[in-house]
């Protein structure tokens, strides 16, 4: 007997995670990853959620790094800005990176999703929704 059903594709790694800030998006919440302690994301991540969400949505994903995050390599305030834009270059035209202070609000309708990523000592705006990462 031959098995009529098709296998299962197996979702991209960040799946879950790129549903989870889609739905933020059209809630009018602005989606902020906030890492633990300790937890320092490597510019891949960046790059697979930005392919995740862009294959979700058809939108372009703008991520606002507020202070408190941590960037890898980066241990001084002086280099950030240049890590910022390797981070950027990166993401080949599906996604923007830059440092702000102040998160961005999602608009609508969405033309580019917003995604900020904070440290455990950011205060988020009221517009915002917090995903927490734990080690």
């Amino acid at each position: 007997m031959s098995d009529n059903r098709t296998p299962k594709l197996p979702e991209a790694p960040l799946a879950e995670l790129a549903k989870v800030i889609m739905a933020c998006g059209r809630c009018g919440m602005t989606p902020v990853i906030v890492c633990g302690p300790g937890i320092t994301l490597q510019p891949s991540f960046y790059e697979a959620l930005c392919d995740a969400v862009f294959a979700g949505s058809g939108c372009t994903v703008r991520l606002d790094l507020l202070p408190s995050h941590r960037i890898p390599g980066v241990f001084s305030g002086l280099y950030r800005g240049r890590a910022v834009q390797r981070l950027s270059k990166r993401l080949s035209g599906k996604g923007a990176a830059n440092t702000t202070i102040a998160l961005s609000r999602v608009r609508h309708p969405m033309s580019e999703m917003v995604v900020g990523f904070a440290g455990s000592k950011d205060v988020l705006p009221s517009y915002a929704k917090s995903i927490e990462l734990a080690a």
